[in-house]
């Protein structure tokens, strides 16, 4: 295919987007009070289902090529996940056996290679992210042109430079190689 598809989950109010299931219920207690949960929570989390979905639909394994980018999520949530969807794939539960899950040419969290996400400053335990998934293929996002509370834009790249754990080499991957991987530069 060699074309990324770019997924960037919009964060909706309860007025506009009920079913949002950050949101359900937020009327009860407060509605927009608690609406920066809808960027907090809701990226992650529903990243989190896309994720498992192309897995366990085969969708990755019918088209082996195709590269998706998670944008504005972190990545700290994604051992978390890949360890979760390794472990309910390896049950031999009826659940599991009667799913297209059974069918998976690979464990879920060998299908990380076609999964590029962006990547927090703000996460401060990054470089224990990059040795848990060293098959990883994080980009620096910078939420250019606001300012994030994920401490990004305009100090991304200072900020990642300046972050211990990462290596000189898991930096150049994270700002050049995965971005140029991804979009086929």
């Amino acid at each position: 295919m060699g074309v990324p598809l770019l997924v960037h989950r919009a964060a909706r109010t309860s007025n506009t987007q009920p079913f949002n299931p950050v949101l359900v219920g937020a009327d009860r207690f407060g509605g927009s009070e608690y609406g920066f949960l809808a960027s907090a929570l809701g990226f992650p989390f529903t990243y989190m289902l896309s994720i498992a979905h192309l897995i366990f639909s085969g969708t990755l394994d019918r088209f082996p090529t195709l590269k998706f980018g998670f944008f504005e999520a972190g990545a700290g949530w994604l051992p978390y996940l890949l360890n979760r969807l390794d472990i309910y794939h390896a049950a031999e539960t009826p659940s599991v056996a009667q799913s297209k899950a059974a069918a998976l040419q690979s464990k879920p969290s060998q299908y990380v290679h076609q999964l590029h996400m962006t990547i927090h400053t703000a996460e401060p335990y990054l470089g224990d992210v990059v040795r848990m998934v060293p098959d990883h293929r994080f980009m620096l996002g910078s939420d250019f042109h606001h300012r994030d509370p994920n401490g990004l834009w305009p100090s991304a790249i200072p900020d990642l430079m300046a972050m211990p754990g990462l290596s000189g080499a898991d930096k150049q991957r994270i700002l050049e190689t995965n971005p140029r991987e991804f979009l086929g530069l």
